[in-house]
């Protein structure tokens, strides 16, 4: 491991981890490439060397199954293999150890701020709910609905038992038109961001009719009858259908971009889009995680 060179004993007490690999230009055009698509994150550093310059990759080192002395980190989404480290066998025994209490520690501690993340915000959508409850029921101001829904990170507010029992006024009451403000505007999807939330919250939705153990299509029809209020047959439903399978399969390419920003005080790590769950509940939006440095 490149600059950790002052025997084993030095070598487990860190924290972060660099490997140096020297390249030919075969070897160096491949992971050029791959750098322009590397999420840059991670403890570790693998550093493709040559001659003229250096490719840094930030991911994560952790050994290889088996008795194999292998190293594993992944660049640009694929899996990248280090086979025989020099290390002797007591050694390298010792050096795997480390790697997995150090990324076991690393978990850990990033499931305690999630945690702390979601109770918080669950705590602060309970808040918000009680408190546009009050404000509806004292004036009976529909728009107070309308801004609870659309403010909320999330689809919470559309299981809030209030909140059904308003909806449901309307749709007796023929006020179709506020069940239609509910959806955005037109010109309001033309924000990237915006976009690539409600993606993540469709496929949230048809995957919420999975795990309720409904096939692939049986979600969409049940989508479909949810949106078309139960009255779609025949073409109408099949192109329903279809816009929904489309719409599905495009939001699933949605990946989640992270990245890294480091002070002399302490580092954060943002994700966009974001989802973060507890039990059956999904929240979506912007994820940061700061934590300081030792």
């Amino acid at each position: 491991m490149e600059k950790h060179k002052g025997g084993m004993k030095e070598l487990l007490q860190f924290e972060h981890f660099q490997l140096k690999i020297e390249a030919d230009t075969n070897g160096l055009k491949v992971f050029t490439e791959a750098h322009g698509r590397h999420i840059q994150k991670g403890p570790d550093v693998l550093i493709i060397s040559t001659p003229d310059y250096n490719l840094n990759f930030k991911t994560t080192f952790t050994p290889g199954p088996g008795a194999g002395q292998d190293l594993h980190c992944i660049i640009a989404g694929e899996l990248i293999r280090f086979v025989g480290m020099d290390f002797t066998p007591k050694n390298w025994r010792a050096f795997a150890d480390r790697l997995i209490a150090r990324n076991n520690a690393r978990i850990i501690k990033m499931e305690k701020g999630t945690k702390r993340f979601i109770e918080k915000t669950l705590k602060a959508q309970r808040g918000a709910s009680e408190k546009a409850r009050l404000e509806y029921e004292k004036s009976g101001d529909p728009e107070i609905v309308i801004g609870f829904i659309k403010r909320s990170p999330s689809a919470a507010p559309l299981n809030e038992p209030w909140v059904i029992e308003a909806m449901q006024k309307w749709i007796k009451n023929d006020r179709y038109d506020l069940v239609k403000s509910l959806c955005p505007r037109r010109g309001e999807r033309s924000d990237p961001r915006t976009r690539a939330i409600e993606g993540m919250m469709f496929v949230e939705k048809i995957d919420k009719h999975r795990r309720a153990g409904k096939p692939l299509k049986k979600a969409f029809i049940s989508e479909a009858e949810r949106t078309g209020g139960g009255n779609l047959t025949g073409d109408d439903l099949e192109r329903e259908l279809t816009a929904l399978k489309n719409k599905y399969h495009r939001a699933k390419r949605i990946k989640t971009e992270i990245t890294v920003q480091k002070t002399a005080e302490s580092s954060s790590m943002t994700a966009f889009p974001a989802k973060i769950t507890v039990g059956d509940f999904a929240m979506f939006g912007e994820w940061t995680y700061k934590f300081p440095k030792k």
